[in-house]
């Protein structure tokens, strides 16, 4: 006959009438103090029936860890996945994301493919999904809590060539820079310029999308952790490009590798400045620095000026704001 299961000492009465049922209800994070409290307490008694005991429930407990786990990182896979397949790419990104210290699972080759997967979809339609949060925008004084929603944006700069397509699908005026019907080939792959805020929606319109409100923007430019420029909090002459780099003209968009924001944005600081605007604003928002700011804090990405919406300037040019995932594209 086999020997019955040890009976709970006084030392281990405490943990009855079962950790199980609290490990049911506590988080991964909780059940693993559980686990370790249960150690040590075997360790303090080894060879006693106590000892036995908490080994005994280490191994119960260890494996209710291991369960709940690994049925966490199902529900949160299918539920991935689900978005995915609904074309929810950022949404399906962020279920990836409480994937965060569930890590070591059967499964984790899985969710990295899908991870691969929602980036090269996002990467096929130029955009970047930045998810929404609170954010702390402004500086000193005018610094204030924000809610800002999720949105995808555009990883560069629209080009003249992109604007041209939208010229020639929409018979929408060619721009007087262009001295005709179409960029000459050398502006084809630089920002474009000299619009104005009512034509550069009209184009977004056109794209699917809209301009990014000034949230939006400085949220997606200061990143997670609310820095002051894309690439930190710390000034640095050669990490965008503005007057003080020495170019003296836009570059092509993506061409400074240091201007790129921790959501994947290129330019954010320099090369352009861009219009942001806000629902029913009677101004558009120019945001970021360009090649002609003569001081560096202006590049700063909670730097803004105003622009009426029906002027344009040769040092501003603007990206797309989406709610929902725009179509493939083969250029800007």
């Amino acid at each position: 006959m086999a020997a019955p299961p040890p009976r709970p000492t006084p030392a281990l009465r405490r943990w009855r009438p079962s950790v199980l049922h609290r490990l049911r209800a506590d988080t991964p994070e909780r059940s693993a103090e559980r686990v370790q409290a249960l150690e040590r307490l075997a360790a303090e008694q080894p060879g006693t029936p106590a000892a036995a005991a908490a080994a005994l429930e280490l191994r119960q407990a260890a494996k209710a860890v291991a369960d709940e786990r690994a049925s966490r990182r199902r529900v949160i896979l299918a539920e991935a996945t689900r978005r995915r397949d609904q074309g929810l790419l950022g949404p399906a990104l962020d279920s990836l994301a409480e994937l965060a210290g569930l890590e070591g699972g059967d499964d984790d080759r899985e969710a990295a493919g899908l991870r691969e997967a929602l980036a090269g979809e996002l990467a096929a339609r130029g955009v970047a999904w930045v998810p929404a949060g609170n954010a702390r925008l402004g500086e000193r004084t005018a610094a204030r809590p924000v809610w800002v929603r999720e949105v995808y944006l555009d990883l560069l700069e629209v080009t003249h060539a992109g604007y041209a397509r939208f010229v020639a699908a929409t018979g929408a005026p060619p721009l007087p820079a262009w001295g005709g019907a179409a960029p000459p080939p050398e502006l084809g792959p630089l920002p474009v310029t000299g619009v104005t805020a009512r034509q550069a929606g009209a184009f977004a319109a056109w794209r699917g999308g809209r301009l990014p409100t000034p949230a939006e923007w400085e949220k997606a430019a200061r990143g997670p952790g609310g820095a002051a420029w894309p690439w930190g909090d710390e000034p640095d002459p050669a990490a965008c490009n503005w007057a003080g780099a020495g170019h003296g003209r836009p570059l092509p968009p993506g061409s400074v590798a240091r201007d790129v924001s921790a959501h994947g944005l290129a330019d954010l600081a320099g090369n352009v400045a861009e219009l942001a605007l806000e629902p029913g604003a009677a101004a558009a928002e120019v945001r970021g620095g360009s090649f002609l700011t003569r001081a560096l804090p202006c590049t700063r990405a909670a730097f803004a000026q105003e622009l009426g919406l029906d002027q344009g300037h040769a040092a501003v040019g603007f990206r797309c704001a989406y709610d929902a995932p725009p179509e493939r594209r083969d250029g800007r």
